[in-house]
């Protein structure tokens, strides 16, 4: 049985890296904070497929001036995952889509009490 490897990082050490506003940015971070943590290489592979994805089918949800219009992104989020899928794919989305925005969330919410 193998350990799981547990990884801290403070924010506020690389507030540079987790404090950009493009869904790019953001995407980036995110990657870093999850190799961080000790992920594999295909999983890192995944979170960027399925993210990159999204944002292909619906690359107006995030709009250009870099600000989230949240009915919109809620819609388009909807919209994706009521596309008719095998399970396993929407499985893959949901969790894939869900760990990616809860870090954006979070990311708000240190901006706004730093």
């Amino acid at each position: 049985m193998s350990k799981k490897r547990i990884t801290t990082l403070s924010a506020s050490q690389h507030s540079e890296t987790f404090l950009r506003p493009t869904w790019m940015g953001i995407l980036e971070s995110f990657l870093y904070y999850k190799r961080v943590q000790g992920l594999s290489d295909r999983t890192i592979q995944d979170y960027t497929k399925q993210v990159n994805h999204f944002f292909k089918c619906h690359p107006n949800a995030w709009a250009e001036t870099n600000k989230v219009n949240e009915e919109k992104l809620k819609s388009d989020l909807f919209e994706y995952l009521s596309q008719d899928v095998k399970p396993a794919t929407f499985n893959l989305r949901l969790t894939y889509l869900k760990a990616f925005f809860n870090m954006r969330l979070k990311r708000i919410i240190l901006k706004v009490t730093h």
